[in-house]
């Protein structure tokens, strides 16, 4: 007898209107859950778009305060820097170009320069540019000198006061390398009598690391050093302090050239005339007066 044949079944084995109504079913089924798709993205959408127009209306309405915000932060800056940054023609520069003024070529910012020769120095592009503005301003600079040292009062500061005057008279007569030795004299002294007495490290440029290799020991360091710009809200007090800290970079006389820009050590350990200057002599006295008068004013 035969094997029993059991029936095959599928799909091409549905005879209309089976099939036919199963396609059908299907087709509505992907077109409505097609459609209900399409509604859902149609309304979050629409959401985005009013929560866009929403955060866009407030930036607007919120805008005018934050403009007044940063303008008051602006003007409370102003105020807080020493007289000769107060102008609106002279711009603080960004951290990165004040940090090469400062701590690589040691200018002094604070009180002095002038107003005029400060705006001069900050648009230059070159330190042999900026020195060259110092020295082209020696009359104005003096002047500026001896007025801040006129209305100073502070009897600690009375003797390195004398010395200043001394060095602004020996520079208004041509003696540029007489008045940079007393300056950078009492800059010294006043340095170690004001400021290492506070932070020890303030002006120390290396220290030994483990294998006895030198490592910088630039502002924020260490808890004995200066701190940073960003740790403090003391911007008078880091226009003088940061610009001594360049002002006391270190070489090696056995070894590197005498730098042509204002060092102490330079100043002290070389009668070279790349060292002896005009435009050192001043950056020298402004650093010493600058000093005094933040002594005297904080």
């Amino acid at each position: 007898m035969p094997e029993e044949t059991r029936p095959t079944w599928g799909w091409e084995q549905l005879q209309y209107p089976y099939n036919r109504a199963v396609a059908d079913y299907v087709e509505e089924l992907t077109h409505s859950q097609t459609t209900l798709a399409w509604e859902e993205w149609k309304r979050a959408h629409r959401f985005y778009d009013e929560m866009t127009r929403w955060e866009e209306e407030q930036r607007q309405l919120e805008l005018p305060s934050w403009e007044a915000y940063e303008q008051q932060l602006k003007e409370e800056l102003r105020e807080a820097l020493p007289p000769n940054w107060r102008s609106p023609d002279v711009e603080f520069p960004s951290l990165a170009q004040i940090e090469q003024l400062q701590l690589h070529e040691g200018l002094p910012l604070a009180w002095v320069p002038p107003n005029r020769v400060l705006r001069e120095v900050l648009a230059c592009r070159t330190p042999a540019g900026r020195r060259a503005v110092i020295a082209r301003e020696s009359a104005a600079i003096i002047t500026a000198c001896r007025k801040e040292l006129r209305r100073l009062r502070s009897r600690e500061t009375t003797e390195w006061r004398a010395s200043a005057r001394e060095a602004a008279v020996a520079m208004s007569a041509g003696h540029w390398r007489a008045g940079q030795a007393l300056a950078a004299i009492a800059l010294d002294t006043a340095t170690d009598r004001f400021v290492r007495s506070s932070y020890r490290d303030a002006t120390t440029q290396t220290r030994r690391a483990r294998g006895g290799f030198k490592v910088p020991t630039p502002p924020g360091s260490s808890e004995q050093s200066l701190p940073e710009w960003s740790d403090v809200d003391y911007p008078r007090g880091m226009l003088v302090l940061h610009s001594l800290y360049g002002a006391f970079g270190e070489f090696d006389l056995k070894t590197d050239p005498v730098p042509t820009q204002f060092t102490r050590h330079g100043t002290v350990h070389s009668i070279s005339r790349r060292q002896y200057s005009k435009a050192n002599a001043l950056i020298a006295l402004m650093h010493l007066v600058g000093l005094l008068c933040l002594i005297e004013d904080e």
